[in-house]
């Protein structure tokens, strides 16, 4: 099995239909699936995708969208990837951020050892 990181261009391009690179990252995915590889999106890199779509948002001044922008990447990251992503979070408070004001009520995690220790 492989560990793949995954990259800021690569989630927002899965999240973005519009993105040009929408259908290779697609693509990228059914490959990483195929090959039952590890996906791990690490937290700075969770930080960045949200200001990358809010700053597209804004470029498109559609500043109003937001919201939605960042359920629909939370739900298609949570309902497209839930077996083989995971987030390593580099900074205890973005962990407890995550967990309190982002992470749909419904959905839920698991910590590993060094994430616990982070609470």
């Amino acid at each position: 099995m492989n560990n793949i990181i995954l990259d800021t261009n690569f989630i927002v391009a899965l999240v973005d239909e519009s993105d040009v690179w929408n259908a290779k990252a697609i693509h990228l995915l059914n490959t990483f699936e195929q090959n039952n590889s590890n996906l791990i999106i690490l937290d700075c890199v969770a930080n960045e995708v949200i200001s990358v779509l809010g700053k597209r948002m804004e470029d498109k001044h559609k500043s109003d969208e937001f919201n939605s922008v960042i359920d629909r990447a939370l739900k298609y990251i949570t309902t497209r990837l839930p077996h083989f992503v995971r987030c390593n979070f580099m900074f205890p408070r973005i962990l407890n951020f995550y967990i309190n004001n982002v992470l749909p009520k419904n959905i839920s995690i698991t910590l590993d050892k060094y994430d616990k220790n982070l609470l």
